[in-house]
């Protein structure tokens, strides 16, 4: 929470620098990957590993609150100030894409997205469905 607020605002006190746009926008997106890449760090969430769904729900969440602040930010700021805010809330929205296509593991098993095939009917695999009885 207290990284929230602190992201926050230095995001706006960058934002309401008289730099050029475009150096602004490099630093605020590098202060995005660097809590996006903390808040990993401290739910265990790795590159290559599955995620415990409590650790993915929580990351999400933070992220989703995070965007929604800086969301505000932006509507509520001059328009020469909106491009640093609105590149740090993409950078947000991609890094909750990302964090939504990862598979989970819950209660020790795989848990699976439910997946349609428009070709093939009948074909669905429900969220309880695990790898190990697949």
């Amino acid at each position: 929470m207290h990284e929230t607020v602190a992201l926050m605002a230095r995001l706006e006190q960058m934002a309401a620098q008289p730099d050029p746009s475009e150096q602004r926008t490099v630093f605020a997106l590098a202060l995005v990957k660097v809590f996006v890449a903390n808040l990993y760090g401290r739910l265990g969430i790795g590159r290559s590993n599955l995620l415990e769904t409590s650790a993915k729900c929580f990351a999400d969440h933070t992220l989703w609150e995070l965007r929604g602040r800086i969301l505000a930010a932006e509507l509520n700021t001059l328009p020469s100030f909106r491009p640093v805010l609105t590149a740090a809330r993409h950078r947000i929205e991609m890094a909750r894409r990302v964090l939504a296509s990862r598979l989970a593991r819950e209660n020790g098993d795989l848990a699976v997205g439910k997946i349609e095939a428009t070709d093939t009917p009948g074909l669905a695999i429900n969220r309880r469905d695990s790898l190990a009885s697949a």
